[in-house]
């Protein structure tokens, strides 16, 4: 599948679920929400204030869950 497919994909189930490992070393999945595909590269929003930015920082790794009801 082309990124263009996935971030085409992603816009159309709006909503998905990312999980992180929290700064505690454990799991944490929080609603987020797919914004553009950019240099080849999917982006998503968050702040640099919040814990999940500073999860990522640490470690950049993330599973992404995404389901649409019909």
């Amino acid at each position: 599948m082309e990124l263009c497919e996935v971030s085409t994909c992603l816009e159309k189930v709006g909503l998905q679920y990312m999980a992180t490992v929290g700064l505690d070393g454990k799991p944490k999945v929080r609603p987020v929400q797919f914004m553009v595909e950019y240099d080849g590269k999917l982006w998503f929003c968050t702040n640099s204030k919040k814990s999940m930015y500073a999860e990522l920082v640490k470690n950049p790794w993330i599973d992404l869950c995404g389901s649409k009801l019909a």
